[in-house]
C-alpha cells in the first residue's frame, strides 16, 4: 500500500470496541442503559461512498450540511496513492436531500458513525467540521488513528466560535447549496455537548489541524482542543475552513499521521 501507510486489519477487535455503544448503552447518560423510545437512525444501514478497489482504510466524516461529493477530490487523491476511503452520508444528505426529523441529535449522528466504523474494522478517522465533533466523541470509547480536520469544539460554539453558533441556531447553511442540520444537534453543537467530557479512551497516532485562515473556528481553540486530547496540532498557514476544497492538504496529513503508527 502506498503512500507510506501500513495499516493493519483487526476488524473483530474493532467490532468487539464498538459492540458496548453500538448497543446503546455507552451512548445515553449515567445510568442509561438503552434507547427509551425509537431513534430516528435507528434502523438505517450507513450509506459510504467508497473510493479504491480495497475495504476502506480511512473513515471521513463530513462537516454540517456536507454530502459525500464534497470530498470526492479527497477521496480521489487517496485511491489514487493507493489508500481506499469512504465517506459517511449522514441521512438526508445525499443526491436528494430530506430533512431529519426535530429531536435527532449528536448521539443519533455518533451511533451511525460508530456503525460505519466498525463496519470497517480499524480505520483512520478523519472528521471535519461537524464530522470532527463526532470524531472526539468516538476517541472517548474507542481507541483509534484520528484527524481532525478544523473541528467544531465540545465546549459549544456560541463560546468558542459565535458567528458560527449564532448562524448554527438560526439554521443558516455554511454554504450555498448545503442543507441545514436537525434543530436538536444544531442546539447541543451551539451550547456544549457535556457527553465528550470522557477525553480518549487510548493512546493511538491523533492530529488536529488548525487552518490558519479560518474565519470560524479561532486556531487558539484548536490548540487547546490538541492539548486536551494529548495530540500533535498541524498548522495550516494557507489554508481556510473548507478543507475538502484542498485535497493535497489533505492527503499530507494522512501520510503525516501514517508515519506516526
Amino acid at each position: 500500500m502506498r503512500c507510506g501507510l501500513e495499516c493493519h486489519s483487526r476488524g473483530s477487535a474493532a467490532n468487539q470496541l464498538f459492540s458496548n455503544f453500538i448497543g446503546g448503552g455507552e451512548l445515553g447518560p449515567p445510568g442509561y442503559n438503552g434507547w427509551d423510545m425509537a431513534r430516528p437512525f435507528e434502523h438505517i444501514k450507513p450509506t459510504l461512498r467508497t473510493w479504491g478497489q480495497n475495504r476502506a482504510r480511512v473513515l471521513i466524516l463530513p462537516g454540517a450540511g456536507q454530502g459525500p461529493g464534497c470530498w470526492e477530490p479527497v477521496g480521489r487523491a487517496l485511491a489514487g496513492r493507493g489508500l481506499s476511503a469512504a465517506c459517511l452520508e449522514y441521512p438526508g444528505h445525499g443526491e436528494k436531500p430530506w430533512p431529519a426529523p426535530p429531536f435527532t441529535n449528536l448521539r443519533d449522528y455518533t451511533l451511525l458513525a460508530a456503525r460505519a466504523a466498525a463496519g470497517l474494522g480499524r480505520p483512520i478517522l478523519a472528521g471535519h467540521d461537524l464530522g470532527g465533533l463526532l470524531v472526539q466523541r468516538l476517541l472517548g470509547l474507542a481507541d483509534l488513528p484520528a484527524l481532525l480536520l478544523a473541528p467544531w469544539p465540545k465546549a459549544g460554539l456560541l463560546y468558542a466560535a459565535p458567528s458560527l453558533g449564532w448562524n448554527l441556531l438560526r439554521g443558516r447553511p455554511q454554504e450555498p447549496g448545503f442543507g441545514s442540520e436537525p434543530w436538536q444537534l444544531r442546539m447541543q453543537a451551539a451550547l456544549g455537548w457535556p457527553m465528550l467530557q470522557k477525553g480518549r479512551a487510548g493512546g493511538a497516532p491523533c492530529l488536529v489541524a488548525a487552518p490558519q485562515k479560518d474565519p470560524l473556528i479561532k486556531p487558539a481553540g484548536l490548540a487547546a482542543l490538541a492539548r486536551t486530547l494529548h495530540a500533535g496540532l498541524v498548522s495550516l498557514p494557507e489554508s481556510g475552513h473548507h478543507l475538502w476544497k484542498e485535497p493535497q492538504v489533505v492527503l499530507g496529513l494522512i501520510a503525516k499521521l501514517a508515519s506516526m503508527m
